[in-house]
Parts: structure tokens; C-alpha cells; sequence
């Protein structure tokens, strides 16, 4: 029992119950049903609420178009929406247009964040348990960094452009040219010449898709390789590639932080929703 008065949560309830007695008291007129019915009148009016387009037709159409598990998931809110309006009201909350019944209920939704947050479980366990769990959400896209000579394929014939790139290909790694003079060649590039640890994604919405595919099939050397020309969406580049990491998973000590925060917003929607279930038990459900 001591435990029990100890709970955060518990004493939140107890509070919100001693209150609802006292208002009881001072307005017997008004009374609180613990029966919550479900029908399609109720689901009708919730749904023109949440959606804020109030034509009953329309609604009808959204209803009657539900799968089963959607349907279940708006019974579900409607539950949760309902009692947590009853339980704000009981504090004193209330009001009467939908608007104010939403901020009645936001209040509580904040008041019971603020218990389950006092309590929330640390565990390093758990949370490096939820990481691995999770592992794909971290993963680190590979990159690349090299830079490019860039020769349009506009107005010239691809057989002489490409003759052209092979020979001044021939002339940077003859002449050992390194990245850094990269602009003293070829023409001038719509984006940049220098790319440093950019993904596949990020140099596919410079050059396309393919020419990301293919340098990214390039490994670095410590000398001033030259490579291509490979072709993009504006014509034809040699590419010198310094640096080409691939995708991997991080360990944990790498992202501890963003799993720190993640890990915690993840436990705190688990145990609100157990204390909005507990809300919910104190009502009879009624559908129809």
C-alpha cells in the first residue's frame, strides 16, 4: 500500500479523485458517468472534429471506407480522447466548445507527461537493448570525396567529346596534377568541383544516378589517379577519388547521444500510454 501512495502517477489520480469529490460536493447537479459509449454517431462527430470538415456525409464515406484496424484505431483515439476529456473536466478543466475540450485534454496529456517523467526507467541495458532493436536508423550512409574536370557534351558529337576527355585525361596524370588544380582544367562545372564526403544520394542530385553508381566504384590512391570520363546528366568528368567509405552500423558509442534521446522519447510514449490505459480502465465501454 505505501508503495502504491508512492507512485507519482497514483498520487496524480488520487489528487484528481479527491478534487472530483469536493466538486461533486459543491455542485450535486452535476454528475460524471463512468460509461462510455461508442456508436456511429459518437465516431461521426469525432471524426468532422479531428478532420475539421463538418459535413456528415463526408464522414460517413471516411467511416464506411475503414479497414478493420483502422476502425479499430479510431475507436481506440475516441476512447482515450473521451475519457481524458472527463478526467480534465472532473479537475476543473472545462469548457464548452471542442476546441477547449482539446486543450482540456492537452493539459492533462502534460500533466501526466510531467509524473511519467519523474519515473521513467533508466537502463543502460535497455537502452543499448532498443539501439541493436533499432539499428537500421542509424546506419551511416557511405561517402565519397574526389574531385572532377568537367567537359559538355553540348552541341558536339560524343565520339570527338570523349576522344577529347581521354587525351586531356593523359595530360593530368602525366603532368601528376594534383585535386587542387582541378579548376585549371576542362570547363566550368553548374555545381562544384570539390565534393567532400557526400553521399550517393547527394552526388546523384548533382550528376544523376548512374555517374553516382559509378564513382562510387571507384577506390582512392594515394597518387593522382585520374579516372573516367564517366558520364553525367551534363556530359562527360574525370574524376580523381581521395576518399570512399562505405555504409556501415555504428556502435554505440559513435550515436550515444541521439540514442539517448530517442531511446527516452520512445519509454516515455510507452508508460503515457500506460497511464492514459489506466485513465481509460476507470471507464465502462460501451459500443454499439
Amino acid at each position: 500500500m505505501k508503495k502504491i501512495f508512492k507512485d507519482p502517477l497514483a498520487q496524480f489520480l488520487l489528487a484528481g479523485l479527491v478534487l472530483f469529490v469536493f466538486l461533486s460536493y459543491v455542485s450535486k447537479d452535476e454528475t460524471r458517468s463512468n460509461e462510455i459509449v461508442v456508436d456511429r454517431e459518437a465516431l461521426l462527430t469525432f471524426i468532422q472534429y479531428r478532420t475539421k470538415v463538418f459535413r456528415k456525409d463526408v464522414a460517413a464515406k471516411r467511416l464506411d471506407a475503414m479497414t478493420g484496424s483502422a476502425r479499430e484505431q479510431l475507436v481506440a483515439d475516441y476512447i482515450q480522447e473521451e475519457a481524458m476529456y472527463r478526467e480534465s473536466k472532473s479537475l476543473g478543466l472545462e469548457g464548452d466548445d471542442y476546441v477547449i475540450r482539446r486543450r482540456m485534454v492537452q493539459k492533462l496529456e502534460f500533466i501526466t507527461q510531467g509524473f511519467v517523467e519523474q519515473e521513467l526507467p533508466k537502463s543502460d541495458s535497455a537502452m543499448e537493448a532498443y539501439f541493436q532493436e533499432n539499428l537500421s536508423d542509424y546506419y551511416i550512409d557511405g561517402s565519397i570525396t574526389f574531385s572532377h574536370v568537367f567537359l559538355s557534351n553540348k552541341n558536339i558529337q560524343p565520339e570527338s567529346r570523349i576522344k577529347e576527355a581521354q587525351e586531356l585525361k593523359d595530360v593530368l596524370i602525366s603532368s601528376d596534377v594534383h585535386i587542387s588544380a582541378a579548376t585549371q582544367y576542362g570547363e566550368r562545372f553548374p555545381f562544384h568541383v570539390n565534393y567532400v564526403e557526400k553521399t550517393a544520394d547527394f552526388i546523384g542530385s548533382h550528376f544523376g544516378k548512374e555517374f553516382a553508381a559509378a564513382v562510387f566504384e571507384i577506390s582512392p590512391t594515394e597518387k593522382n589517379t585520374w579516372h573516367g570520363p564517366l558520364v553525367s546528366e551534363y556530359g562527360l568528368h574525370l574524376v580523381n577519388v581521395k576518399q570512399n567509405l562505405a555504409g556501415r552500423s555504428p556502435e554505440l558509442s559513435e550515436v550515444k547521444g541521439m540514442v539517448e534521446q530517442d531511446y527516452h522519447q520512445h519509454v516515455l510514449r510507452q508508460e503515457q500510454q500506460k497511464a492514459y490505459a489506466k485513465i481509460v480502465e476507470q471507464y465502462h465501454v460501451i459500443i454499439r
